[in-house]
């Protein structure tokens, strides 16, 4: 992800790291109500923001608290029935792959 650390469920990207900001996945349906808090804001890579993805600064997940509300928005996301829907969002499930296999590198013979 962007040279990032990216966490996956059932093969769909939850959360992850990009450089000191924790990156979150909610969807286009929650992402307005998600980038209002203080340390929040769109993800944006490529110079146009990415709907239903975000990230937060480190100080808006210091607390062990802090970052668990933060992973659970993204892992209810990937455990609804919307994930499917919104594949159009990118970094879903890689088609005809497993999640296990798609971390897995070709090795040079």
């Amino acid at each position: 992800m962007s040279g990032g650390l990216a966490f996956m469920v059932n093969g769909y990207m939850c959360c992850g790291m990009v450089g000191k900001d924790l990156a979150v996945r909610t969807g286009p349906d929650a992402f307005d109500e998600s980038v209002r808090p203080p340390h929040s804001r769109p993800m944006d890579l490529t110079g146009r923001p990415m709907k239903g993805f975000f990230f937060v600064a480190p100080a808006g997940f210091q607390s062990d608290l802090a970052l668990k509300s933060w992973a659970q928005r993204g892992l209810d996301f990937v455990l609804s029935s919307t994930t499917k829907v919104n594949y159009k969002s990118g970094f879903g499930r890689m088609k005809g792959r497993t999640s296990s296999e798609q971390f897995v590198r070709p090795t040079e013979s």
